[in-house]
């Protein structure tokens, strides 16, 4: 999927999941375990450039990141709402992942989701900020 982003024109997003043919998810691919910190920069851009995609997938291979535009429409968020690492599975975040499968998709409900998730990181992080021993 090509990503026209301001003089930067052709550039390719390494993955787009469309519905009715509009893109849905962008997923961004790097190297198996590079560290993923700050590296948003070049999905942040083919994001607030495609229409209709509400979705950004951030991975290495094990570690994914999974981003929206809560905070601002056709803006990707900076922080994201759902990490999940395949080599440290959260099963509490399996039903999350399930709607975001063909058969369950649902934007709808996936955004609501996503806002959600996304508080409660805000909420467990402070959380833990304030007290390391805090569990949640």
């Amino acid at each position: 999927f090509t990503a026209d982003v301001g003089i930067k024109n052709g550039e390719k997003v390494d993955y787009a999941i469309c519905r009715s043919g509009k893109p849905q998810i962008l997923i961004e691919c790097k190297k198996i375990n590079e560290n993923l910190d700050g590296d948003f920069s070049q999905i942040f851009r083919y994001f607030n450039c495609v229409e209709h995609a509400h979705i950004a997938v951030l991975t290495n291979g094990t570690e994914y990141r999974f981003f929206s535009d809560i905070d601002a429409p056709n803006r990707m968020d900076s922080k994201s709402f759902m990490v999940f690492d395949i080599l440290k599975p959260d099963k509490a975040l399996y039903k999350e992942l399930e709607k975001l499968s063909k058969s369950k998709f649902d934007i709808v409900g996936v955004m609501q989701s996503a806002e959600r998730l996304k508080y409660e990181r805000a909420i467990i992080s402070s959380c833990h900020q304030m007290s390391p021993s805090c569990d949640m």
